[in-house]
């Protein structure tokens, strides 16, 4: 997970909501299909908890903003 997009290797763009990163991750073949790898299902899941992590801290920053 990089957010500056500029690091060699393969890359997909998944957006921030809930609903896309758990449609993205609802298939261990779906997403190993996307980036052209194979990744295990625990790194699959260890990958979608840490992006949902990212998304509810993002989530909390712009509430907080709004406030």
């Amino acid at each position: 997970m990089e957010a500056a997009k500029k690091l060699p290797g393969r890359g997909a763009y998944v957006c921030r909501s809930k609903a896309c990163i758990e449609t993205a991750f609802n298939t261990p073949k779906r997403i190993n299909a996307l980036l052209r790898v194979h990744l295990s299902k625990s790194v699959i899941t260890e990958f979608k908890q840490a992006l949902l992590d990212k998304e509810i801290i993002a989530d909390e920053k712009n509430k907080t903003a709004t406030r």
